[in-house]
C-alpha cells in the first residue's frame, strides 16, 4: 500500500526573513556543511531554505517547477497546478528532494529526510510514462530520476527511472541522443545507467555526478 505522506515537519523556522532561495543553493550549503566546510550563519540558512522549499510543497509531497513574483509577495494558500518538468532533476521533484536530503543530514532533522523519501515514494507509485520529463538525460530526462534515486537508495525508483530511460533510448529520434553531453546528452545518460548497474570501474570517480549536487 502506498506510504502515507508525512505530516509537514520543518525544522524551526529562522528569526530573519527566509531567502528566496531553491534547491541547488540549499544542496550546495548542505554539502559543504557535511563536509565541514563552514562559514557563520550557514546552518541558519540551511534552515531557511528548507523552510522554504516545504512550505512551497503541494500534496504528493511534490512541487511547483517555478514560482512567480507576484506569487511570493502574496503568498497564495494555493498556486494553480502547472506543468514544466515538474519531475525532472533540474525543476522539481528528485533535486528538492535530494536538498532536503542532504539538508537533513547537515543539520541533524531526519525528518528532512523523510520528506525527501515520501516524495520519491510518490514519484514511484506513478507511471513512468505521466512523469513530467524532457527525454532520457540527466538534466531534463529521466536519467535525472535514476541518478537521484540511486545516491538516495529509493531502489524501486530507481529500476523504475532506469527502465524508462532505456526505453527512451532505444527511440531513434530521441533529440537527447544526437548531443553528446554530460548535462543534456549521451554521455550524462550513459554515466546514470552504468552507475545504478554497477558497471563503473574501480578507476572511475565515485562522485561523478557532485555537478549535480548529489554528491
Amino acid at each position: 500500500m502506498p506510504s502515507p505522506s508525512p505530516a509537514p515537519c520543518r525544522p524551526p523556522a529562522p528569526q530573519a526573513p527566509e531567502q528566496r532561495t531553491a534547491s541547488p543553493e540549499l544542496s550546495l550549503l548542505a554539502l559543504a556543511r557535511t563536509a565541514s566546510i563552514t562559514v557563520p550563519g550557514q546552518e541558519d540558512a540551511i534552515a531557511a531554505a528548507a523552510h522554504w522549499l516545504l512550505n512551497w510543497s503541494t500534496p504528493g509531497p511534490s512541487w511547483p517547477p517555478y514560482v512567480f513574483g507576484d506569487d511570493l509577495r502574496t503568498n497564495p494558500a494555493r498556486l494553480p497546478p502547472a506543468v514544466g518538468r515538474r519531475d525532472a532533476w533540474c525543476y522539481g521533484t528528485p533535486g528538492i528532494a535530494a536538498a532536503l536530503h542532504h539538508a537533513g543530514q547537515a543539520i541533524n532533522y531526519p525528518s528532512l529526510a523523510e520528506h525527501a523519501r515520501h516524495a520519491l515514494d510518490n514519484l514511484a507509485q506513478r507511471p513512468p510514462g505521466s512523469w513530467d520529463t524532457t527525454g532520457p538525460g540527466l538534466c531534463h530526462g529521466t536519467a535525472g530520476i535514476l541518478q537521484t534515486a540511486t545516491r538516495l537508495g529509493h531502489q524501486t525508483l530507481a529500476e523504475e527511472a532506469a527502465q524508462r530511460t532505456l526505453f527512451l533510448h532505444g527511440i531513434a529520434d530521441e533529440p537527447a541522443l544526437s548531443r553528446a553531453g554530460f548535462l543534456t546528452g549521451r554521455a550524462g545518460t550513459a554515466l546514470a545507467l552504468a552507475d545504478h548497474g554497477h558497471l563503473l570501474g574501480p578507476t572511475q570517480p565515485s562522485n561523478w555526478d557532485s555537478p549535480l549536487l548529489l554528491s
